[in-house]
């Protein structure tokens, strides 16, 4: 027969009287609390009516997960009074009532104070650093990385979940106050305040988000780096044990700081490590898997001196997204050095995501560059054109950076008007599955 049991469950500092009753039912079934290791654990024993108070400590820390000295001189102040403590973690303290005169441990205004300020301790704690990387992220990607990230489903799904997270925590924070408010009217006007069960939302928010996070990555994974895939998901399990391993070793405060550190910097080796191998350390994984005939276009298609050519090498990369599709390839020719085109090929249905892009392409380049007759024969919004060679043409719904070795004639200019006016690349970057990188 089962003479332990552990219990899973989750309570905010708000919630402590509901914790207590919890205790208290669980001793009622014959199942008395006895620590905090790895969850809460419970002895099975005589079913009995055990009155718990559990206080929040103002004094505590988010990383004790034992008691620390200044809780157990706090325990024997509330022993005189007719209290017990039995565990503490965090800045709970979990009390039994070892007197029938045992007094209040703390006066209804003390008690307030400490749960209030300990539910903004534990917000800041949580939320702080997401609200600090999101508004990093987002300015980083708006500003450096744009189009880097924009042609991922899976980046763009992460940024989202990562604005969602921190709205969810400004909201969390508007509830606290209207919460402190409401019950401070209470309490001043004489009426008593139970800190009872909340929203379960609010209590399990982050797992729910951590799971929607991490299969939602793995769906979009999938398509666009599924190679990484099992060492994400190896890397998390590592870090749950981790973690388990430390909620059940229980270290003082400034043990779990050091143990945290260190095994985060070991944890981030390791994924760094495997990460590098599976990207870098399979060579078929280099070959270039785009084929000529998926590329957008080559100098042959619009310019007649390279009809006959023989490529040498090419790079290619494409990548496709909920915001749009990127092609970018180069072609290096056999003969002169000079033999060789680079081209980018940015195509989206959202306006922004090209004004974006284009803003972000010609904003080290002279207004000088800037051709207005180039862009009636390119029939394109805008067209900057540098010393003759190099092309920046801008369309409604997609934008071409083009370098040759020469310029281009009008006849030249229209052909690949045409390949770009009929939508094949389009037609081919739908039909399959293509690899998002591949290098010659």
């Amino acid at each position: 027969m089962k003479t332990r049991k552990r219990e899973f469950p989750k309570f905010r500092y708000r919630e402590c009287d509901a914790f207590a009753e919890y205790l208290q039912e669980q001793s009622m079934k014959g199942w008395h609390f006895k620590e905090w290791k790895f969850g809460l654990v419970f002895e099975k024993g005589e079913p009995e009516d055990i009155v718990y108070d559990v206080e929040v400590l103002p004094k505590g820390s988010e990383m004790s997960l034992r008691p620390e000295m200044e809780t157990e001189e706090y325990a024997e102040y509330c022993k005189a009074a007719g209290w017990k403590m039995i565990d503490a973690q965090r800045r709970f303290c979990i009390f039994r009532k070892e007197k029938l005169d045992a007094v209040p441990i703390v006066t209804e205004e003390e008690r307030f104070d400490n749960v209030y300020h300990a539910e903004w301790k534990s917000w800041l704690n949580l939320s702080g650093a997401t609200l600090f990387f999101t508004i990093l992220y987002c300015m980083e990607f708006w500003f450096l990385t744009f189009e880097t990230w924009v042609f991922y489903n899976v980046w763009i799904f992460l940024i989202t979940m990562l604005i969602l997270q921190s709205a969810v925590s400004i909201v969390q924070a508007v509830a606290l106050m209207c919460w402190h408010r409401r019950n401070l009217k209470k309490m001043k006007s004489g009426e008593s305040i139970i800190y009872i069960r909340q929203n379960p939302f609010w209590r399990y928010e982050r797992e729910i988000a951590f799971i929607i996070v991490l299969m939602g990555t793995s769906i979009f994974s999938w398509n666009e780096m599924r190679e990484v895939i099992p060492t994400v998901w190896i890397s998390i399990g590592i870090m749950l044990l981790f973690s388990a391993w430390i909620m059940y070793w229980r270290p003082t405060a400034s043990d779990n700081w050091l143990a945290q550190l260190v095994g985060g910097i070991v944890i981030f080796l390791i994924i760094f490590a495997a990460m590098m191998v599976v990207l870098f350390g399979n060579e078929e994984s280099t070959d270039n898997k785009i084929s000529r005939s998926e590329l957008p276009f080559e100098m042959g298609d619009f310019c007649e001196a390279y009809e006959e050519a023989e490529i040498q090498r090419y790079y290619a990369e494409h990548s496709s997204s909920i915001l749009g599709t990127v092609w970018k390839w180069n072609l290096t020719y056999y003969g002169s050095s000079e033999n060789w085109m680079s081209a980018a090929l940015y195509q989206s249905d959202k306006r922004w995501v090209l004004d974006r892009i284009w803003k972000i392409k010609t904003k080290h380049l002279e207004e000088s560059y800037k051709n207005e007759s180039a862009a009636e024969v390119w029939g394109a919004l805008e067209v900057w054109k540098i010393e003759e060679s190099e092309y920046y043409i801008c369309y409604p719904d997609q934008i071409l950076i083009l370098f040759v070795p020469q310029k281009m004639g009008k006849e030249e200019i229209e052909r690949l008007k045409e390949i770009l006016d009929t939508k094949e690349i389009r037609i081919i970057s739908d039909k399959k599955e293509l690899p998002q990188e591949s290098r010659f």
